[in-house]
């Protein structure tokens, strides 16, 4: 029971845990009990007046990790599904396509919009191009090094339009080299997965080696949890299990 005068008459009220809401009659939020607010802990012990607009926002900017209905997820999943399709369809079509990626002299075709949302590379390559007045002319194609090869080169667009990869796992290592060099923070994470699976004790130090090169945390620590439970200890291992533990 609280009885605080200037709160007036109460118009909602709200509660979770020891945290306790009320909307007052002058339409203000007041809060009181055990309150988190940006990790710090507030113990009111009487009715404090707050700034909030309302009740949820007080849960909504707590700690409290709470949601004061359920979230509604997009119910036409099928037009999502086939706005996806279409996306990936797109890919190197030569119809649609308003851009061009040669590979080992063999072309890749596809989006200027798909790739400039999708990759922070192809983001600052399209717009030093359009900076550069000479390049306007030669801006419908671009040639790729020979670092990569054209398989997975061509992987690595087609993920952009899909969020899939569709490369056999044996050459996954080297699309993980090409997202490292684009900062592909996800497709990193995805190949990760894919690599997992094919760590045995015979190549674990290999790809612990090359987890470290490409900056693959998760999977630098796979490797790493996979050798001590294995009781792999191969060179360089004592150094960093003596690094690790200080």
């Amino acid at each position: 029971m609280v009885n605080v005068p200037e709160m007036g008459k109460v118009l909602d009220i709200a509660a979770f845990g020891d945290l306790s809401v009320a909307v007052g009659y002058d339409r203000i939020i007041y809060i009181w009990g055990n309150f988190y607010f940006e990790r710090v802990f507030n113990q009111i012990n009487i009715p404090f007046p707050t700034k909030f607009s309302t009740i949820h926002d007080v849960f909504a900017y707590s700690d409290l990790k709470i949601m004061h209905k359920p979230l509604i997820v997009f119910t036409n999943i099928e037009e999502v599904l086939n706005i996806l399709e279409s996306v990936g369809i797109a890919f190197n079509d030569p119809l649609t396509s308003d851009f061009i990626i040669q590979v080992k002299g063999q072309s890749i075709y596809v989006h200027k919009f798909i790739l400039r949302i999708r990759c922070k590379y192809f983001k600052k390559m399209f717009h030093d191009w359009s900076e550069n007045i000479q390049s306007k002319s030669a801006s419908s194609m671009f040639t790729v090094p020979d670092k990569f090869s054209y398989i997975v080169y061509k992987a690595f667009l087609q993920y952009l339009y899909t969020g899939t990869i569709d490369l056999p796992s044996e050459i996954v290592l080297e699309l993980l080299e090409l997202a490292n060099m684009y900062c592909e923070t996800n497709l990193i994470k995805d190949c990760s997965q894919i690599i997992k699976k094919a760590i045995t004790v015979s190549n674990v130090t290999f790809f612990y080696n090359k987890a470290i090169e490409c900056n693959a945390k998760e999977l630098e620590e796979f490797c790493f949890q996979f050798a001590l439970r294995h009781r792999v200890v191969p060179e360089g291992y004592i150094n960093i299990i003596f690094r690790r533990s200080y």
